[in-house]
């Protein structure tokens, strides 16, 4: 396994972090998850955008600029070989007390895009929209695990995550998206608390352009249960229809649905050069 440690391609055994690093002690940092297909990032600029944005909101230096990083990304992907690829870019705050600067880490693992539909539950106590770093992609990721480790341990693919309120936030591994009787589309808007999906704004465009009409408005369980559709989003896996949740079956997954089509057009993405 290689990895990119501050710009320099490495042996996985080579690479050395300091055993002060705020993001290992402290989970001081931030990541992005990448999709490559056969060295294909078509989002990347997206993901670099949230994550020098989210390292300015946090105070973070950056130490390489965007262009080295994206060749860091080509290097590693071409020591690797794999055909379709998550990668990960992590950003840490460093030993800040010994006056070092942050740590910039990239890996890169094979990725199967998994297959349609997904089954959720419904899980309580996300933070929602008041939090300190609500929106960001921080590596203090232990309350997604947690969720998302129980929905598994469940039979379900992934938990959708409610407010103190009752209000829809998102899935522990993405936004959600919900069609309602009326065919608008609506996604929780990230004043509610939700990370700032890549995916998310892709979606949000391509279904726009496509001529949905779409609503970044507050979700609650009775837009669920009168929902047409239901979908989630991530950068990895593009669109995933849901088919039941918590227990209840949606309605048939129609091959004209948005979520379908907007999988088929995150597919359209990665394969174009």
């Amino acid at each position: 396994m290689r990895v990119v440690l501050n710009g320099e391609l490495l042996d996985g055994q080579d690479a050395r972090l300091s055993a002060l690093d705020e993001g290992l002690l402290y989970g001081y940092g931030l990541f992005e998850t990448i999709r490559a297909l056969d060295g294909h990032m078509p989002l990347l600029e997206r993901h670099l955008d949230r994550l020098f944005s989210g390292a300015v909101r946090l105070g973070l230096p950056v130490r390489r600029e965007r262009a080295a990083i994206a060749r860091d990304l080509e290097a590693l992907l071409a020591a690797e070989g794999f055909a379709d690829a998550r990668v990960r870019v992590t950003l840490t705050r460093g030993a800040a007390l010994l006056g070092e600067g942050s740590t910039l880490l990239a890996t890169a693992q094979p990725y199967a895009l998994p297959a349609p539909p997904y089954d959720l539950c419904v899980v309580s106590g996300h933070p929602g929209g008041s939090f300190p770093l609500a929106g960001l992609k921080t590596i203090g990721y232990l309350p997604h695990l947690l969720a998302r480790d129980r929905a598994r341990a469940a039979g379900h693919h992934d938990a959708l995550w409610l407010d103190a309120g009752g209000r829809v936030v998102e899935a522990t591994t993405g936004n959600v998206f919900v069609v309602l009787p009326d065919g608008t589309v609506v996604t929780p808007p990230l004043s509610a608390g939700p990370l700032a999906g890549v995916g998310r704004a892709w979606a949000i465009a391509r279904l726009r352009d496509e001529g949905a009409t779409v609503q970044e408005a507050p979700l609650r369980a009775a837009h669920l249960s009168q929902a047409r559709e239901v979908f989630l989003t991530n950068a990895l896996m593009g669109a995933m229809p849901v088919r039941r949740l918590d227990g209840r079956m949606l309605p048939a997954i129609a091959p004209d649905g948005w979520g379908l089509r907007l999988r088929e057009a995150f597919a359209d993405l990665f394969r174009a050069r």
